[in-house]
């Protein structure tokens, strides 16, 4: 008897067949998209936020303004997200010619790290995830590295806390520089006829999750791949029974999971 796995069973095989549900914001949305196509997938783009930067008159812009003019002053600086560093990027584009000497910068997931990259920052990332659990392990953020030291966050209005407060617990001075803002987008009417035989939905923040969970009126059993514990055990007990945790929410983490996801259902 040959041992020999049927095609579509081989890790990384194309996606014939499956009609995957993609939420991301633009510009990334769109660029995942075409990577699902490529690998064969019924591939559907249905943004759930939309990110916008925040501007001059904008509530909390003049304080992030502050932080960033003040940016020297900091002994590291922690970007959480695609959007923080891109906006980010270019507010510190603005007012420094080049990034301040002396800094260590560090950023949540592989893809953060390379928006910053744009930039000419080069961060320090966890190599083992994606989310802010594993950047509090590293050694250089531990009690004895951040004590007394000034830590600026670069992200959106309303982030997570975890990260700060376990810092500030740690002995560290933190502040947060909010960007941006993310708001929900109005389904199109013909939303869920698109979306009538679904077979996975994939969410990157708890945001989304919230949104899809509020709009789509489908079955239960339609899995969601989602990154890391705490939003999967968000989605559980929204009453999702088909879930499935990525590693974090860079492309490269989901659609690794997005194979898991294939392998098991067919093989």
């Amino acid at each position: 008897m040959s041992s020999e796995q049927p095609a579509d069973c081989v890790p990384g095989a194309r996606l014939d067949g499956a009609t995957i549900l993609v939420t991301r914001p633009a510009p990334q949305g769109a660029q995942l998209q075409q990577r699902l196509q490529q690998q064969g997938a019924q591939a559907l783009w249905l943004p759930l936020l939309e990110t916008q930067a925040l501007n001059e008159g904008d509530n909390g812009f003049a304080q992030t303004k502050s932080y960033i003019l003040d940016l020297d002053l900091y002994a590291k600086v922690i970007c959480v997200s695609r959007p923080a560093a891109r906006f980010g990027g270019a507010l510190i584009d603005t007012y420094w010619p080049q990034p301040p000497l002396g800094i260590d910068w560090l950023a949540v997931g592989a893809g953060t790290a390379a928006e910053l990259r744009q930039w000419d920052i080069e961060a320090v990332t966890a190599s083992e995830g994606e989310d802010s659990e594993a950047l509090l392990d590293l050694p250089v953020l531990q009690a004895d590295q951040v004590a007394e030291q000034r830590i600026l966050i670069l992200r959106g209005a309303g982030g997570r806390a975890l990260l700060g407060e376990t810092l500030a617990a740690r002995g560290a001075r933190v502040d947060y520089a909010e960007l941006y803002q993310r708001r929900p987008l109005s389904w199109p009417a013909t939303a869920m006829q698109q979306l009538a035989h679904l077979d996975l939905v994939m969410l990157t923040s708890g945001e989304a999750l919230q949104h899809f969970n509020q709009h789509y009126q489908g079955p239960r059993d339609v899995a969601l791949i989602v990154p890391g514990l705490r939003l999967a055990d968000m989605a559980r007990a929204l009453g999702w029974n088909n879930v499935w945790q990525s590693t974090g929410a860079g492309d490269d983490a989901m659609l690794e999971c997005i194979n898991r996801w294939r392998h098991d259902a067919i093989c």
